[in-house]
């Protein structure tokens, strides 16, 4: 009698047996592993044998695996300098790793109210995602770079454009050196090292890619793998989901964002915190400008800041295609500061790429601001 660990698996197509279906579905039936599992449910594809040799030359999700990193617990006082604030503490995790956001925050303004929240959401045991919302260049992105920057936390981020598909997120058989791999996907991967998974621009993905986080972000998540032989994965207790967008999923009133899509209460109720963000306050961007220029006087960095405010604001109104971000304003002011002429550092910086209705506009407002050249 044949030993079970001998025992092959049957190809329910053709009846073909093997310890591993993958090659034979590929080649034989043009058929992947998931729409193979899709058509046979609970059809094996590898027998004990073949998960025994793929798991030594893989791992499974073990390949994956990196042991817990040691954190120290600290106050908001000791992170970001805010005097006296000490009602919630964090997790600042201990060592490298290359997936720590590189850079500095030098710089940049925190929002309290926004970075408040982040890190309440960081810092909740259950209910792993977080939802930010706000007008293109508000600095979305990099608030949540900058946060994991300083509490040293792992990020995988993806832009979820029209591009990404299942495979990028939950992963794929590809051929690595003459043999077959299961590569895991940023979502898998994630989740099993217990990493924040940045989704950019999460109101502009495809309905069917968004609807692939329903289970990984209920009360009990879990991710099926159907591609990897029905693996399940179930996630790192730090796993956290932030994801950016231009609105909350429910469509764009202002019609500023026409790509945008409408996403299901599903999707958006499983979200379990919701951060709004806007342009820094003048007050604040005008200190952005100061120090990041030293040589920029008040009066023209008032000057500066009140010219982005009105693009921004005609750009509300649909009379000028785009605003100005924080980061367009300083690159601006130190062209001015160098060339000493405004229409020329708007022209380098952040205007000729517009129509020319809105070159026209923001010329106008350049200059009616005296802000024409430096003396």
């Amino acid at each position: 009698m044949e030993k079970n660990a001998d025992k092959k698996v049957t190809c329910k197509v053709c009846g073909h047996e093997a310890h591993v279906l993958f090659k034979h579905l590929k080649e034989k039936h043009k058929l992947t592993v998931r729409a193979y599992s899709e058509k046979y449910p609970g059809a094996a594809v590898f027998s004990d044998l073949g998960s025994e040799v793929f798991k030594s030359k893989l791992g499974g999700s073990v390949s994956l695996m990196v042991p817990d990193r040691e954190y120290e617990m600290i106050t908001l006082e000791d992170l970001m300098g805010w005097s006296g604030e000490r009602a919630l503490k964090v997790k600042r995790f201990l060592g490298e790793s290359p997936l720590v956001p590189l850079g500095s925050d030098d710089g940049y303004v925190y929002d309290y109210d926004a970075t408040l929240a982040l890190l309440f959401g960081l810092s909740r045991p259950k209910r792993n995602a977080v939802w930010i919302s706000g007008t293109s260049g508000v600095g979305k992105t990099q608030l949540v770079l900058n946060v994991c920057r300083r509490v040293n936390r792992e990020v995988i981020r993806v832009n979820l454009d029209s591009s990404v598909t299942r495979s990028d997120l939950i992963g794929d058989w590809v051929v690595v050196g003459g043999e077959t791999r299961f590569k895991y996907g940023a979502l898998a991967q994630a989740m099993v090292r217990g990493a924040v998974l940045l989704l950019d621009e999460f109101d502009l993905g495809n309905p069917y890619v968004v609807a692939l986080f329903r289970p990984v972000l209920e009360d009990n998540p879990r991710l099926l793998i159907l591609e990897n032989g029905g693996e399940v994965i179930a996630p790192h207790p730090e796993f956290r989901v932030v994801a950016t967008a231009n609105t909350f999923g429910a469509g764009d009133e202002s019609s500023l964002y026409g790509t945008t899509h409408s996403l299901s209460l599903a999707d958006r109720q499983r979200f379990s915190l919701f951060i709004q963000m806007d342009y820094l306050k003048p007050e604040a961007e005008v200190k952005l400008l100061r120090d990041g220029v030293p040589n920029l006087d008040q009066d023209e960095a008032e000057a500066i800041v009140q010219v982005a405010n009105r693009v921004r604001n005609q750009h509300k109104e649909h009379r000028i295609e785009e605003g100005i971000s924080p980061r367009q304003l300083v690159n601006f002011a130190e062209v001015f500061d160098a060339s000493g002429n405004a229409i020329t550092a708007a022209n380098m910086t952040f205007l000729l790429p517009l129509s020319a209705s809105s070159q026209i506009a923001i010329r106008k407002l350049i200059e009616e601001s005296g802000l024409v050249r430096k003396v």
